[in-house]
């Protein structure tokens, strides 16, 4: 991870940015170093694994070139006049901001206590993810916050509509929109289509979204999404071919890498992957090690602790309900292609169908669960133990998780609940890794 060594790329590539909030240089490298230590620790630990896919450099190359040539290219992107928009928000599908001519998303940098305390004037009562959020931005530590020109959030949490609300109340540097969506009864959400469509129209200059580049990126995307779960579903076998720490790593890339070089490493690993199944070379050679289900939500890196944490206990994470962007966009590709192919306002059915498919099962915006379809898959993954892990001040998921556990142990099924802010569960390693040890061998 060497580009993360590079601070200095953080400020250099703000672009048309005021840093009169940044920090200092010294006091940037300082952060820097803080984060990087953890990020570096969770990638060696993974480089040295007897048992890691080789395809996997793959994907330590493209992380480490978020601080590196993806960074670069992007901030070409915005010298050559085109826009790039930071969600705030994983439940936002990236192929609707590819739709739009000249603009390219990305999600910003969150969950890292370090710069936490730069944002308490605003955030006090905000998750650990929102308030880093909201730190990364007044620190100028995040890249992409520093190219980007757009903003834009959703309502579906509170801490999320705070947060975008923050970023405009605090910053001239940004055109900032927040999606209006509406929670629904058993699940369901309502999107605000004709909202959305007068900003659209507003920053495109009347052009609105391309019908041709919203139906390209929608099966761009959708392709993503299924070669993600074809290569995760491997860790449904007895020996699974790769573990949890490296499942994470893949999906940290999806709101981030260009998704044509981001598709390519996925079909190659799950090439990979499916020979390794065959060979019988995985990660439970002797078929002994406690199979975990991980409930949580979005974790973003350096945030990969709770993966250090099990799986240092000789346990495997084996499956995960997470708001990565990846499983809680669950829209049908077929049947969006048939709402955009209909002659009455088209685009406005087809985007309003992608947004109302949030998977409330995996996104942490939404506190319902479906009970039949986590116990189907705690049978399909053939779970010992479930972990609900979730962040303080986030009432969301603690509902959420609180739901789960009680479910669970309803059930006699083990079940764990974890609640802990961002340095916390570094600063108490040894003592969370005595808990686990006793939930799962005890």
């Amino acid at each position: 991870m060497k580009n993360f060594d590079k601070a200095d790329i953080i400020a250099d590539v703000a672009y048309n940015k005021s840093k009169t909030r940044f920090l200092f240089k010294d006091e940037q490298m300082r952060l820097n170093d803080a984060m990087k230590e953890k990020i570096v620790r969770f990638a060696s630990e993974m480089i040295t694994e007897k048992e890691r896919p080789q395809t996997m450099t793959l994907f330590d190359e493209m992380m480490n070139g978020m601080h590196g040539q993806r960074v670069k290219d992007l901030y070409q992107y915005r010298r050559e006049g085109h826009h790039i928009m930071a969600l705030l928000c994983n439940s936002i599908p990236p192929e609707l901001i590819y739709a739009l001519d000249g603009f390219i998303p990305v999600s910003v940098c969150m969950g890292a206590g370090e710069v936490e305390p730069f944002a308490d004037n605003y955030t006090r009562g905000m998750c650990s993810l929102t308030r880093s959020m909201i730190g990364f931005l007044h620190t100028g530590m995040c890249v992409f916050f520093n190219l980007a020109d757009y903003v834009l959030g959703s309502d579906l949490c509170p801490s999320i509509r705070r947060a975008t609300d923050l970023v405009g109340e605090t910053s001239n540097d940004f055109e900032v929109h927040c999606l209006q969506m509406t929670k629904m009864p058993e699940g369901k959400v309502t999107f605000n289509f004709d909202d959305f469509h007068t900003w659209v129209m507003k920053i495109t200059d009347g052009k609105g979204l391309n019908k041709e580049k919203l139906v390209g990126y929608s099966r761009l995307f959708c392709e993503i999404r299924d070669e993600y779960q074809a290569v995760l579903d491997f860790r449904k076998h007895p020996n699974p071919p790769i573990n949890g720490k490296n499942s994470l790593w893949i999906q940290q890339l999806a709101l981030v890498e260009e998704p044509r070089k981001l598709l390519s490493a996925l079909k190659k690993l799950k090439g990979e992957l499916l020979f390794r199944l065959q060979q019988g070379m995985g990660y439970d050679s002797e078929m002994t090690k406690k199979r975990v289900m991980l409930i949580t939500p979005r974790v973003m890196p350096p945030f990969g602790q709770i993966y250090r944490l099990v799986e240092k206990t000789g346990a495997l994470i084996v499956c995960e309900e997470s708001d990565m962007g990846i499983t809680n966009i669950n829209y049908d590709f077929n049947t969006f292609l048939d709402l955009a192919g209909q002659d009455e306002d088209p685009v406005a059915q087809a985007v309003t169908y992608m947004m109302e498919c949030v998977d409330h099962n995996s996104s942490s915006c939404l506190s319902g669960i479906d009970e039949e379809r986590l116990m189907q898959k705690i049978k399909e993954y053939k779970i010992d133990a479930v972990i609900n892990y979730s962040f303080r001040n986030c009432p969301v998921m603690e509902e959420k998780t609180n739901r789960i556990d009680y479910l669970l142990k309803e059930k006699g099924i083990a079940s764990f609940r974890l609640v802990t802010d961002y340095m916390e569960i570094y600063e108490k390693e040894a003592y969370y890794i005595n808990e686990l040890n006793r939930f799962l061998y005890t």
